[in-house]
């Protein structure tokens, strides 16, 4: 999975249980219901993928989180022209409202927070940050960055036979944010997948609320014209255009949308 997909599925495939754990483990960490539990921070992370140890994407990530709960994730790529690429998403518990910012584009899909995001914003603080694991899970105590961490590891098998295993080091100051996380997927056939987000710095205070803004000025589009627009732009066949996953994220951005009914949604673009 590239970063782009990666963006795309993180912000709109909104279905219950999946997005609650993906919010809460690549986003932000637990947070409590009470604001003066919240620790407000904007960290800077890479995030580097490989498969079989080959490079596949390298990217630089601000995550900035508010008191308030709200979570804004910039995105910056390096492509294969040289040229960087720019995408925020925004989850703003004061508005109740998601945004994916795609700068190439210059668009914007935006639409009401689910009940599940909602409640993954508002998940109770864990001082041991391993209250949520997985039965088979482990836990121990490092430090990293100056922080006291707890690094946890879960494994699980899919029903096709992946095994995925996922390693977090955890802050507790921080409600539990990860300053590195390890993702790793090895197929039926024995190829490996990983993905490695590791955090450089971090600084405490509310962050700069210029992350947290949706131009004015941006097309809003579904996922799947987002998808048409930039192979418009780049002169290229749509291959994401009927995928599974930008048929999925479609019916989710829509489902989230104020005053929509699903008679007035638009036919993806091909």
């Amino acid at each position: 999975m590239n970063w782009k997909r990666f963006l795309v599925i993180s912000v709109v495939v909104l279905s219950a249980g999946t997005i609650a754990r993906l919010v809460r483990d690549n986003l932000f960490a637990q947070n409590s219901s009470d604001q003066a539990d919240r620790v407000p921070f904007t960290a800077t992370q890479t995030m580097v993928g490989t498969k079989d140890g080959q490079p596949v994407f390298r990217t630089e990530i601000q995550i900035a989180r508010k008191r308030d709960g709200s979570v804004a994730r910039k995105t910056t790529a390096l492509q294969q022209n040289g040229t960087e690429e720019v995408d925020r998403e925004i989850f703003n518990m004061s508005t109740r409202r998601f945004a994916l910012v795609d700068n190439f584009t210059r668009s914007k899909s935006t639409g009401v927070l689910p009940t599940s995001v909602r409640a993954a914003l508002d998940w109770q603080s864990d001082s041991s940050c391993s209250a949520n694991l997985l039965p088979n899970a482990s836990a121990e105590n490092e430090t990293m960055l100056g922080y006291q961490v707890v690094k946890t590891t879960e494994t699980s098998q899919t029903p096709t036979g992946k095994v995925i295993t996922i390693v977090n080091w955890m802050v507790p100051q921080l409600n539990c944010f990860p300053l590195k996380r390890k993702y790793v997927i090895v197929s039926e056939n024995g190829t490996v997948s990983e993905t490695v987000t590791q955090t450089s710095s971090i600084f405490q205070g509310e962050p700069d609320s210029r992350l947290f803004e949706v131009p004015a000025n941006y097309t809003e589009r579904s996922p799947a014209t987002v998808a048409a627009e930039r192979a418009r732009m780049l002169n290229v066949n749509c291959f994401d255009c009927g995928s599974d996953y930008i048929s999925r994220a479609e019916e989710k951005y829509w489902k989230n949308q104020p005053n929509v009914m699903p008679m007035d949604n638009p036919s993806p673009q091909k």
